[in-house]
């Protein structure tokens, strides 16, 4: 969802500062896609002659609690001049809006910069990626089609220069549990195939531009995993519990649930029930 943020009179009459932009990503859901292009976004700023960096797109990633326990993945904040616009979500929508700025003010090529073709390119593989993987099955079908894709390339676009494209299966493969298994990116059995889409993940997860979202991506995975291993405890407890309080019920006579309950002073045949089957 995209809101509009006005600059008031004040703020036009100083002039239009640089274009800035905050990503605020949820620590338990980061945006990886939005995060990488972040990245990329701030190396082809350094890269950049000192003269022009003052007045390149700047972009902040940060952290922000209040996004933790809700599905909204982040929110991109970005301001141009006094003027600008907010992405909620943080997903694709805000990548493409980091994108398509740094390709124009940083000379990226995260959109596929002034190559119309490159960019075509990067949405035939922003499809693939957005596909649905909940099964093996489909898992394997996209990594064939990626792995084919890459025989004669080394990313997923163009030639040399990460791009959104990049950014956005990698972060498919990291949040997908059937393609990680099969790429060996987690516990389990990896698959001997797809020796070209290994061979360009392993490239792409160790570039300095990933290193953040990776690391953010690690932090949120080990925080799920600790929730459930203390809600396994907690579970364990209470089972624990109730059985111990069975059996305490059930030494003391058995008499819980149970029809069971001597009778003093009765005597074979001469018990009659009142209200059957309570024994009088």
């Amino acid at each position: 969802h995209r809101r509009a943020v006005m600059a008031t009179s004040a703020a036009k009459a100083r002039g239009s500062p640089p274009v800035s932009f905050t990503l605020r990503y949820s620590p338990t859901n980061p945006p990886l896609a939005a995060m990488a292009c972040a990245s990329l976004s701030t190396y082809y700023k350094k890269a950049l002659p000192k003269e022009r960096q003052a007045s390149a797109l700047n972009v902040r990633v940060i952290p922000d609690q209040s996004l933790a326990s809700g599905p909204c993945e982040g929110v991109l904040e970005a301001r141009f001049g006094g003027e600008g616009i907010v992405i909620e979500g943080g997903g694709l929508e805000a990548a493409r809006c980091i994108g398509g700025v740094s390709d124009r003010m940083n000379g990226s090529a995260i959109l596929g910069g002034s190559n119309p073709l490159m960019g075509c390119e990067i949405e035939r593989i922003i499809q693939f990626s957005t596909e649905s993987m909940t099964s093996e099955k489909d898992a394997m079908k996209v990594c064939g089609l990626l792995d084919q894709h890459l025989a004669d390339r080394s990313l997923m676009c163009g030639q040399g220069q990460l791009s959104l494209g990049d950014c956005v299966v990698w972060e498919a493969i990291l949040k997908s549990a059937p393609l990680s298994t099969l790429l060996g990116t987690s516990e389990g059995k990896a698959s001997k195939k797809f020796p070209n889409l290994k061979r360009w993940f392993s490239f792409v997860n160790s570039t300095p531009q990933f290193t953040q979202a990776r690391k953010s991506f690690q932090a949120a995975k080990a925080r799920s995993q600790a929730i459930k291993g203390e809600s396994k405890t907690s579970d364990s407890k209470v089972k624990t519990n109730s059985t111990s309080q069975n059996g305490s019920n059930g030494s003391n006579g058995s008499n819980g649930g149970s029809y069971n309950i001597p009778l003093i002073g009765a005597e074979m045949g001469k018990v009659v029930t009142r209200f059957p089957p309570e024994p009088s």
